[in-house]
């Protein structure tokens, strides 16, 4: 083998290692920034989860006085953000439903935060005020009567689903007109504005925040896995 044999198969190993060294180094430095970035959004999702955990632990007392479904002691809580004008609303609340139907351990907070609509605050005054001056069975049928209803809702369109249900229409108004009512509403918005929701549905779980129409076995894996 000659000596200009010799220089090219040394440059050509040189620059062949070089690059395969480069590749390597290159591949190495993506892996390490992925596991960064891992490592940087699991603390992100610790933190907002023990945010959401103790901006919870200081609204107990509106979740006490808060409507809900299922085990009223169930020891799994899920906590249902809803606007009645939401049609995806509509979809977590027959999962949740569903769910409830097979865990008698499970219970799911409602929380009214009506945001599409100026009816859809009416609605929710509307149903509130059911809850806390009618039995819980009278208020879930009108709560799903609401759901079901065409929309958009108009007021005469809530008071005559009232009037369905059984309920005094001029008694419901002045049961809404009440601090209590108005205090709840404004709790709900400023835990959410808190915790920067800007729409509907959302489904929270142990502090976990599940936002927009996801399947409901996502749901069922985050209560069964946190």
């Amino acid at each position: 083998m000659n000596k200009i044999s010799i220089i090219f198969l040394f440059f050509l190993l040189f620059f062949v290692n070089k690059n395969s060294m480069a590749e390597s180094f290159t591949d190495s430095t993506k892996e390490i920034n992925l596991a960064n970035q891992q490592h940087i959004l699991n603390q992100y999702e610790e933190s907002k989860r023990s945010l959401v955990n103790d901006l919870f632990k200081n609204n107990k007392s509106l979740f006490i006085n808060s409507p809900y479904y299922g085990n009223k002691n169930g020891r799994k809580v899920i906590y249902e953000l809803f606007d009645y004008h939401c049609i995806y609303c509509k979809s977590i609340h027959a999962s949740l439903h569903d769910m409830v139907k097979k865990d008698n351990n499970l219970k799911v907070i409602l929380l009214d935060y009506p945001i599409l609509q100026k009816t859809s605050l009416v609605a929710a005054m509307y149903a509130y005020a059911v809850f806390h001056n009618y039995s819980h069975e009278q208020y879930m049928a009108y709560h799903d009567a609401l759901f079901s209803a065409p929309k958009p809702l108009t007021l005469e369109k809530i008071l005559e689903l009232a009037q369905l249900a059984g309920f005094d229409a001029k008694k419901l108004d002045q049961m809404v007109d009440n601090p209590q009512t108005m205090d709840y509403m404004k709790s709900v918005y400023d835990m959410a504005r808190a915790l920067e929701l800007s729409g509907t549905p959302v489904v929270i779980y142990n502090g976990i925040i599940i936002i927009g129409a996801v399947p409901e076995q996502k749901i069922q894996t985050i209560v069964n896995e946190s």
